[in-house]
C-alpha cells in the first residue's frame, strides 16, 4: 500500500488552541498513517474468451502496523511555548501499544507565542495611597491598563505571578473580603474578566502566599486553609478556575502541608512535605497534578524525631532528591528516588562521625548528576561532591583545602552541566576565591583573579546562560571596593567589566546576565557617589553604558531591574523623576529609548514590584 500524505491545518484547532497557531503544518504520513489506494486493472489486447481461474496462492504473512502516540509537551527546550509531542513507530510485538523501544520518530508540534504578552505587569498604589492594584503596560511606552484591585481601600494585591507562557497572571490578595486572601487569574491577551480560581474557604480560611504556576501554564497549585479551619492542604486548579482538586492526601490530626511544594518540570506531578501520616514527622509525598496517585516518596524514617528537610525534582522529572535523617537519627544524608517511591537510594557517600549533607544540593541541568556539600571526609570541613542519581560515581569535586578551609554555600552548575563553580578558602584560610571543576571532578582551576590583601569574591557569582563565562563581584583590586569581573570557565580571559568608580566608597551592588549571554547589567554608584544607577556592558568590558535615565536628586537610586526575556530591553524601578517616588522605566539593552512605562501615581504612591 502507499502512504497518503495528510496535513494538519496551520490554523489553531482543538485541542491545541491553548498554544495559538502551530509553528508549522505537519505531514502525518511521515508518522506512519497508511492510506488506501484503489488499484484499477486494465485489460490488454482483444476481446477473447476468459481463461481458467488459477489456483489460489498461499496467504501472505500479516504485516505490522504503525502506531502514533501524542502527549502534551510542556514549555521547555523542545517547545518554547508548549505544544504536542508526537511519537511513532512499528508495533513489533503486535500489542497495539507503542512501547518506548518501538519509537522510531519523535516530532514536536509547537505553539507560537503570537498572542503572548510581551509587556510588563506591576503593582502600585496608583489611585489610593496604600492600596495596591495590578496594572499591565507596554514594554516601551506608558500604555497602561488596570488589571484588578480590591473592592475596598482596606484590601490589597499582595502578590502576583505571570504564567510561563506569558498569557495570564495569577493574583493573590484580600481583593473581595478584607483579611481573606484568595487567588485569582486574569488574561493578559483577551481582556476577559478576572476569575477566582481558589475554592470556597471555610470560616477563617485563607490561601497562602506560595502559589505556583505549572511549567506548562495549564494549572495553579496553592496551599490553603480551604476545607478545615487551621489545616493547610495542597490544591490544584485549571487556569480558567475549573477542576479545583485537593492534591495532598488525608492528613493525620494536627497535620499540615509545609511551605515549598514543587511542580515536576513536566507538569505531571506535585511533590510536597507534610506530617500527613504522623503528626510532627515530615515526609515527602507526590501526587498527580489534578490529584490522585498519592504516594509517600521518602523511605521509612529511623526515628520518631526524623524528618525530610528539603527536596528537588530532577530537571527531566524522572527522580526526586531529598535530605533526611532517614537511616541514622540526627544525621542528614542525601537520597534519590523515583516519583512512584521505588528505587530509593542513598546517594551521598559514607559520612565521618559528626558529618552531614548541607542544604544546598543541586541537580545538574541535564539531570545526569547531583552535587552536594558535606563534611563527608573530615568533621567540620565542608567539601563539594558529585554523584550519579543511582548513588554510584561519587567523587570529590573541590580541590584540596588549606587547614581551616571550607567550600561555601551557593555553588553553581554550568547550564551545560559540564562544570561546577564554587567559592572556597581553598588556597589561603579566610580568603574566599572562585574555583571551577569538571562535573565528576578534575581540572580544578582558580577562576577569580589575584586578590588584594583583604579581598574576597562575593557569593553572587553567575554563569552566563551559554556556559562560556563566569561573572563575579569582588574587592579584587581595592580592598572593600566591590567591582564586577568576568572570566572564562577555565580561568582564562579575566577582565574587569564594570567602569571606573567615582569614589573609594563606591561599589557594584548586584548584576545579571542577559538571557542570551550577550551583555551584563549591573547597579553601581559609578558616576556619582552614593547614587546607584543602572549600567550595561559587553562581557569583554567594552561598550559600558548607563542604561537608566538622569536621576532627579542626589538621593535618588535605581532600586531593582530585570532583563526582558528576549534580552532586548531592561526594566527597572527608580525615583528617577520625583525624589522618593519609585516608578517603572524601560530602556534598550545598550542604552537609549528610556521611557517611563508606569502610569500616574496618587500622592505618595509607588510602584512596588514588576515582572516581564
Amino acid at each position: 500500500m502507499n502512504q497518503l500524505p495528510v496535513s494538519l491545518s496551520s490554523q489553531p484547532v482543538s485541542p491545541f488552541n491553548l498554544f495559538g497557531p502551530f509553528s508549522r503544518p505537519v505531514t502525518l504520513a511521515r508518522f506512519g498513517l497508511i492510506g488506501l489506494v484503489t488499484l484499477g486493472l486494465v485489460a490488454c489486447g482483444g476481446g477473447g474468451s476468459d481463461g481458467t481461474n488459477g489456483t489460489n496462492g498461499t496467504n501472505g504473512t500479516n504485516g505490522l502496523i504503525s502506531l502514533i502516540e501524542t502527549s502534551v509537551e510542556p514549555v521547555g527546550t523542545n517547545c518554547q511555548f508548549g505544544g504536542t509531542r508526537i511519537q511513532s513507530g512499528i508495533d513489533n510485538n503486535d500489542d497495539s501499544v507503542l512501547q518506548t523501544v518501538e519509537v522510531t520518530s519523535t516530532e514536536f508540534l509547537c505553539g507560537l507565542s503570537l498572542s503572548a504578552f510581551d509587556g510588563l505587569v506591576y503593582s502600585a498604589d496608583a489611585n489610593v495611597d496604600g492600596m495596591r492594584e495590578l496594572f499591565m503596560t507596554s514594554k516601551d511606552s506608558a500604555t497602561v491598563s488596570k488589571l484588578i484591585g480590591p473592592r475596598s481601600s482596606s484590601g490589597d494585591v499582595e502578590g502576583f505571578a505571570v504564567s510561563p507562557d506569558k498569557t495570564r497572571v495569577a493574583v493573590w490578595g484580600d481583593l473581595e473580603t478584607q483579611g481573606e486572601e484568595e487567588l485569582f487569574v486574569i488574561s493578559l491577551v483577551d481582556g476577559s474578566a478576572p476569575v477566582k480560581v481558589s475554592g470556597p474557604l471555610v470560616a477563617g480560611g485563607e490561601v497562602r502566599s506560595d502559589f505556583q504556576w505549572s511549567p506548562d501554564s495549564s494549572r495553579l497549585a496553592y496551599r490553603a486553609i480551604q476545607d478545615t479551619d487551621g489545616v493547610i492542604e495542597l490544591y490544584s486548579v485549571l487556569a480558567d478556575g475549573t477542576g479545583n482538586a485537593k492534591v495532598s492526601g488525608p492528613l493525620v490530626a494536627g497535620g499540615d502541608v509545609l511551605f515549598n511544594f514543587q511542580w515536576s518540570p513536566d507538569s505531571s506531578r506535585l511533590a510536597y512535605r507534610a506530617d500527613q501520616t504522623t503528626n510532627n514527622v515530615f515526609e515527602l509525598y507526590s501526587s498527580l497534578a489534578a490529584g490522585g496517585d498519592n504516594v509517600t516518596v521518602s523511605g521509612p524514617l529511623v526515628s520518631a524525631n526524623s524528618d525530610v528537610v528539603d527536596f528537588q525534582w530532577s530537571p527531566d522529572s524522572s527522580r526526586l532528591a531529598y535530605r533526611a535523617d532517614q537511616d541514622t537519627a540526627g544525621v542528614r544524608e542525601l537520597y534519590s528516588v523515583l516519583p512512584n517511591a521505588s528505587d530509593n537510594v542513598a546517594v551521598s557517600g559514607p559520612l565521618v562521625a559528626g558529618g552531614e549533607v548541607r542544604s544546598d544540593f543541586q541537580w545538574s541541568p541535564d539531570s545526569s548528576r547531583l552535587a552536594y556539600r558535606a563534611d563527608q571526609d573530615a568533621d567540620g570541613v565542608d567539601e563539594l561532591y558529585s554523584v550519579l542519581p543511582d548513588g554510584t560515581g561519587n567523587a570529590k569535586v573541590s580541590g584540596p583545602l588549606v587547614a581551616g578551609g571550607d567550600v561555601l554555600f551557593n555553588f553553581q552548575w554550568s547550564p551545560d552541566s559540564s562544570r561546577l563553580a564554587y567559592r572556597a578558602d581553598q588556597t589561603i584560610n579566610n580568603v574566599f576565591e572562585l574555583y571551577s571543576s569538571l562535573a565528576a571532578g578534575g581540572d580544578n582551576v582558580t577562576v577569580s583573579g589575584t586578590l588584594v590583601a583583604g579581598g574576597n569574591v562575593q557569593s553572587d557569582f553567575q554563569w552566563s546562560p551559554d556556559s562560556s563565562r563566569l561573572a563575579y563581584r569582588a574587592d579584587q583590586t581595592t580592598n572593600k571596593v566591590d567591582e564586577l569581573y568576568s572570566s572564562l570557565a577555565d580561568g582564562a580571559g579575566k577582565v574587569k567589566v564594570s567602569g571606573p568608580l567615582v569614589s573609594a566608597n563606591s561599589d557594584v551592588v548586584d548584576f545579571q546576565w542577559s538571557p542570551d549571554s550577550s551583555r551584563l547589567a549591573y547597579r553601581a554608584d559609578q558616576d556619582t557617589a552614593g547614587v546607584r544607577e543602572l549600567y550595561s556592558v559587553l562581557p569583554n568590558a567594552s561598550d559600558n553604558v548607563a542604561v537608566s535615565g538622569p536621576l532627579v536628586s542626589a538621593n535618588s537610586d535605581v532600586v531593582d531591574f530585570q532583563w526582558s526575556p528576549d534580552s532586548s530591553r531592561l526594566a527597572y524601578r527608580a525615583d528617577q523623576d520625583t525624589d522618593g517616588v519609585n516608578e517603572l522605566y524601560s530602556s534598550l539593552a545598550a542604552g537609549g529609548d528610556n521611557v517611563k512605562v508606569s502610569g500616574p501615581l496618587v500622592t505618595n504612591g509607588d510602584v512596588f514590584d514588576f515582572s516581564w
